[in-house]
């Protein structure tokens, strides 16, 4: 069975929406983590080094 061009197109355009949602939600993840250490360490210098 041959896919004609036009449906072969919207199948790739389908697809490059997809990896680009993809690489967003992956850049996401990251922010995320690199957030969560932050606040992570934030609060252990606040529990460890605060003056009381």
């Amino acid at each position: 069975m041959v896919i004609s061009l036009e449906e072969q197109r919207t199948i790739v355009a389908k697809l490059d929406q997809a990896f680009a949602t993809i690489d967003q939600a992956k850049t996401n993840i990251e922010k995320n983590i690199t957030n969560a250490k932050e606040l992570f360490q934030s609060k252990l210098n606040q529990i460890f080094f605060s003056k009381r």
